[in-house]
């Protein structure tokens, strides 16, 4: 489906093993306040297994890890017959600035296509170095896209467990990271013209994540922008929901195949 472009920027800022009842559950005043103008739910759900690889396959590509297949044997082609929403819109602005920062690298090497790594500026940093240079790279850049993963909720999550006080304290922690980035957005004076979510890839039970228990099933999303109807609510959102909505903002066109979809009335009627 296109629309009316409502948005001329998109920030995703992706949050690796945070689990949607630890963050609703954690001092997070940042995440709290941004969307305090737009939509959240700690009930989206990820794709089966619970597994990085497949989440955030879904969440480019729009399809569930069943058919866009990608692992770490095997990376994402050129030709997939599912685009990522960022290749999608790189071919129809091929001027389009676009940050594309993981501290997980596979994210930038093997579940994005080789296109995207050429056309977007690519970093892989641990957290706080991420968070710092993305700043930076937004007040001077002002992209038109931008995608971060940050990697230390999952990280604590197994070598803690999930749901642990250490866990929970990460997890205020990476929300200072995300306030990093807002306060570049909103001192860039984008913050008005630009869709943001925020979302995680699974979440975690014990020490371990994968299955298909609530515990990491269950992750956050928020969604907040220009046109965005904040009475809706999204709790059936799913993680490979992400491409059709930044696509709708954007004006994109959908490929044939995606299994993304918008919320009902997420959007406001034209």
């Amino acid at each position: 489906m296109k629309s009316m472009q409502i948005a001329r920027r998109v920030f995703v800022i992706g949050l690796d093993g945070a689990a949607g009842w630890a963050i609703r559950d954690a001092y997070t005043p940042n995440i709290d306040n941004l969307f305090k103008d737009g939509v959240i739910t700690y009930n989206a759900k990820t794709v089966f297994p619970s597994s990085s690889y497949e989440a955030w396959g879904a969440l480019l590509h729009g399809v569930g890890p069943e058919k866009h297949q990608i692992t770490g044997d095997n990376p994402c082609s050129e030709d997939t017959p599912w685009p990522s929403f960022l290749k999608i819109a790189i071919e129809t602005n091929p001027e389009l600035r676009c940050g594309f920062f993981s501290c997980w690298e596979p994210i930038i090497t093997k579940i994005i296509e080789p296109s995207v790594r050429e056309h977007c500026r690519t970093l892989s940093l641990t957290d706080p170095h991420l968070a710092e240079v993305s700043s930076y790279f937004i007040i001077e850049k002002k992209p038109e896209m931008f995608f971060i993963q940050l990697d230390n909720p999952d990280h604590y999550g197994h070598r803690y467990g999930w749901g642990s006080k250490t866990y929970m304290e990460h997890l205020t922690e990476t929300d200072s990271h995300v306030g990093i980035i807002i306060d570049a957005i909103k001192k860039a004076e984008l913050l008005d013209e630009s869709l943001i979510i925020v979302v995680s890839d699974h979440g975690g039970i014990g020490k371990r994540h994968g299955t298909a228990d609530p515990e990491s099933m269950n992750i956050v999303l928020g969604i907040r922008g220009p046109k965005i109807n904040t009475e809706t609510k999204i709790d059936g959102i799913n993680i490979m929901d992400v491409p059709a909505i930044v696509a709708y903002a954007l004006s994109l066109p959908s490929p044939e195949g995606w299994d993304s979809k918008i919320p009902e009335n997420l959007f406001q009627k034209e």
